[in-house]
């Protein structure tokens, strides 16, 4: 965790501190609060200031204290989890991509095996559902990041499209599964 100084491309320093802190063996940079007084001649991040600008290096510092705590407190969470999933199912919690729903679904085991027919059918249904969350969920690109509001829309969108009762039931029990 330390500090940091940029520049513009034309040499003059940026008047915002910057943090950089790793979480999980990832290097992260956070722009913190701007600095005050005046910088020191060499432009190094090292190098003493006036006391306004170390004043404001302290408050920056304390800033990156507080990100960094957030930070790993978020991924010790995370990690607790992992473990605690690990444990109950043996195995570790795995991101599905909505671009290959379809693909995860051949591999859910089951008591027999899904005819060409079903496979087809049910590939139709997560087609429709992931289009369908391209534009309702945008900025989801995993399975986890699909909220059951989301599910409720394309159910309630699948029920506007005009599907039989049937196909509805089918559709339910495809996308809970």
């Amino acid at each position: 965790m330390r500090l940091l100084i940029k520049k513009h491309a034309d040499g003059r320093l940026r008047p915002t501190w910057f943090g950089a802190y790793a979480v999980n063996g990832k290097l992260k940079v956070a722009t913190l609060s701007r600095w005050k007084g005046t910088p020191p001649e060499s432009k190094m991040v090292g190098d003493r200031g006036d006391e306004a600008f170390e004043a404001s290096r302290q408050a920056a510092l304390e800033q990156l204290h507080q990100i960094v705590e957030g930070a790993k407190s978020d991924a010790d969470r995370e990690q607790l989890v992992q473990r605690i999933h690990r444990h109950r199912y043996g195995h570790k919690v795995e991101a599905v991509p909505l671009a290959s729903l379809a693909q995860k679904w051949d591999k859910i085991p089951g008591k027999k095996k899904a005819g060409a027919l079903q496979k087809k059918i049910c590939h139709q249904i997560l087609t429709r559902f992931v289009d369908h969350m391209l534009v309702a969920a945008p900025g989801a690109k995993e399975l986890g990041a699909i909220t059951k509001e989301h599910v409720a829309g394309f159910l309630e969108a699948e029920e506007k499209r005009g599907a039989a009762p049937r196909t509805w039931n089918r559709t339910r029990s495809v996308i809970r599964k």
